[in-house]
């Protein structure tokens, strides 16, 4: 799991914590579970870009489980003690890449596409 990755949980576990709320009646549920299916049914997997995206994580969970209210101290040290484990460092120990090449994708526009080989 690379730190963008962690970066997009954790902004995702915002935005979720804005749109469901804490207390969800079985309404609520109700649509997010629709939400869910009709999501799942639309997305189609290219590339790399699986549907395994959809499906929530522990990370996930726990953040909308306490979305609209106070992350528990607890709980939040267990979330980025789960999601730095998973941080693989590069072998060689250099923390910054070719700025060069990525300069390069960054001034194209264009950036990590679905038919990218994700390995590179």
């Amino acid at each position: 799991m690379t730190i963008t990755r962690i970066l997009s949980l954790l902004t995702a576990c915002a935005i979720a914590g804005n749109a469901f709320g804490a207390d969800k009646t079985s309404a609520d549920k109700s649509s997010e579970d629709k939400a869910i299916q009709v999501m799942k049914a639309s997305f189609k997997e290219r590339g790399q870009a699986k549907l395994d995206r959809l499906d929530s994580d522990e990370t996930m969970t726990l953040c909308n489980q306490y979305a609209g209210g106070k992350l528990p101290n607890e709980v939040a040290r267990k979330i980025q003690a789960s999601n730095l484990k998973a941080i693989k460092l590069p072998a060689d120990g250099k923390l910054l890449g070719d700025w060069k090449a990525g300069e390069k994708i960054a001034q194209s526009g264009v950036g990590k596409q679905f038919s990218d080989n994700p390995a590179n």
